[in-house]
């Protein structure tokens, strides 16, 4: 997602996802002022977000999570006045990083933003670090790190498939899935098939990014319901839409 030149217009970003970028997920870029980046999630890209010469920009309630080299990167002495506050900065190699840039706030002045890699205690207990977090690369702070991640979205779910779709008994049905989240807890199918069968595990994590696995056989002829469902570290739960798969003889459809 690229904004350039927008210095009259203003632009705001609400609700997106940028990943598996080989360069950034956001880029705000040269002259491009007055826009708002808010509710989005980046991750797997080179840089999550990244400003240059950007000012009076607003970063807020977004996602930025294991992207490969910085989470936010902001450059150049005109990329100033923004604001970036109750974002979620999560295993990125680096997850912020001021090159040559101006003055930019970090928190709304009470709460700021979750970082993965703060160091500081809260022996208040509120909630919000005793010490700032220090921007990397330049004077800039958060002065109230959050303690724990903002989290109020669900875990998503997506790329449900059983296969094969239709089986004979005795051979393995592998069901598969996605689920993105900043902190899954865990990820369970639920199978319900004839003469009263029924079946709740834990799938297991899949080599690839977010992906999750069960792999069972089954003797009972018929069709198998199932969904997928999911939790996250703040409570949040998602339940995925029911979908079918076919033991029969032969590997014949009914």
């Amino acid at each position: 997602i690229r904004i350039q030149n927008s210095i009259s217009v203003g632009v705001d970003v609400v609700g997106c996802t940028a990943y598996n970028n080989s360069g950034y997920g956001i880029y705000i870029y040269y002259n491009s002022n007055n826009n708002n980046i808010i509710n989005c999630d980046a991750y797997n890209n080179k840089d999550g977000i990244y400003f240059y010469r950007a000012s009076n920009c607003n970063v807020i309630n977004c996602n930025v999570y294991n992207n490969n080299q910085y989470g936010i990167y902001i450059f150049y002495r005109t990329s100033n006045n923004n604001l970036i506050h109750h974002n979620n900065f999560v295993n990125n190699a680096k997850n912020a990083y001021e090159n040559r840039c101006g003055s930019n706030t970090w928190d709304d002045g009470s709460e700021g933003n979750y970082w993965s890699d703060y160091a500081g205690v809260d022996e208040d207990g509120n909630g919000i670090g005793d010490t700032p977090y220090l921007i990397p690369g330049g004077s800039n702070q958060d002065r109230f790190p959050l303690m724990s991640p903002l989290d109020n979205v669900p875990p998503m779910i997506t790329y449900v498939t059983a296969t094969p779709e239709v089986k004979i008994p005795g051979d393995p049905v592998n069901i598969t899935c996605t689920v993105i989240d900043i902190e899954v807890v865990t990820v369970k199918v639920h199978i319900d098939g004839p003469e009263g069968f029924t079946l709740e595990e834990e799938m297991n994590e899949g080599s690839s990014y977010h992906s999750y696995y069960y792999e069972d056989t089954y003797t009972i002829f018929g069709e198998y319901y199932y969904y997928i469902w999911a939790n996250d570290t703040s409570g949040n739960i998602a339940v995925s839409d029911i979908y079918s798969f076919v033991i029969t003889e032969f590997g014949k459809p009914i």
